[in-house]
């Protein structure tokens, strides 16, 4: 049986929100709601709703302000967030920002329940694949920074487990260090390359590229072999947790930019 999805409607419009209710309810949805904004954060907080629909106009706390206190340092959403608003103008921002969906009122039912289904309907979180030794300290360092950025890091201690574990979660990302006992950081990028390509799609009309970032604590230069390797960003040592994280971001918006 199909668990059933929470839905939170965040809109000072009483009557259109009394509307949305009724009908998503009939489709099977839990709706909360919320009048503004400052209720509604109170709300997701305390709730973990799988949707948000937001307006943007609202007392208190508007949408703006809501959507920058549900977002993440480096621009996630705690939340997936499908904006409705009567302010059709603001498209594009939202596609810059990576609203998850947008809407403008007025709108036909049919065509919000689709969207609603298409959202719910994409993987909620990015795989990053963290490829390290288990005795190296800074590994759980690097995925408690990759998890507050609403990523999903999925540890690798042992290399030669790779494909085995692609083959049932598909990596959207692979974080490596360079130097491993078993394979040289060379040849892992090239494998892992050729393996990737040939995984189907996350989704249909996506392609089956997957980043590879390479650092290394071992104080050596291995940027050039990475490179020429297949890799496609090499950070050397890392300063921080955060510097891996912002690697990540740096990438996940370039690919989306080629959408």
């Amino acid at each position: 049986m199909t668990e059933q999805k929470t839905l939170l409607i965040i809109d000072d419009e009483e009557s259109l929100v009394k509307m949305l209710k009724r009908y998503l309810v009939k489709q099977g949805y839990n709706v909360l709601t919320a009048p503004d904004g400052e209720i509604g954060l109170s709300i997701a907080n305390k709730t973990n709703p799988d949707l948000i629909i937001l307006d943007i106009t609202m007392p208190k706390k508007d949408g703006f302000e809501f959507y920058r206190d549900i977002s993440t340092e480096h621009g996630h959403t705690r939340f997936p967030v499908l904006v409705l608003t009567a302010r059709a103008d603001l498209k594009g921002t939202f596609e810059r920002i990576e609203a998850d969906g947008f809407m403008s009122k007025p709108f036909e039912m049919e065509d919000l329940l689709k969207e609603i289904e298409r959202i719910l309907a994409k993987p909620q979180k990015i795989n990053v694949f963290l490829v390290d030794l288990a005795e190296n300290p800074q590994m759980a360092e690097i995925a408690n920074a990759l998890a507050r950025e609403k990523y999903q890091p999925i540890l690798i201690p042992e290399i030669g487990n790779f494909e085995k574990i692609a083959s049932v979660t598909r990596p959207d990302f692979i974080v490596m260090e360079y130097l491993h006992e078993q394979i040289s950081g060379e040849d892992f990028i090239r494998k892992a390359k050729e393996y990737c390509s040939k995984l189907p799609p996350a989704s249909p009309g996506k392609t089956s590229n997957t980043p590879i970032i390479v650092y290394t604590f071992s104080g050596m230069n291995f940027k050039e072999k990475s490179l020429r390797a297949g890799a496609d960003l090499y950070i050397g040592q890392p300063e921080n947790s955060d510097a891996i994280v912002i690697a990540v971001r740096k990438l996940e918006i370039e690919k989306n930019e080629r959408k």
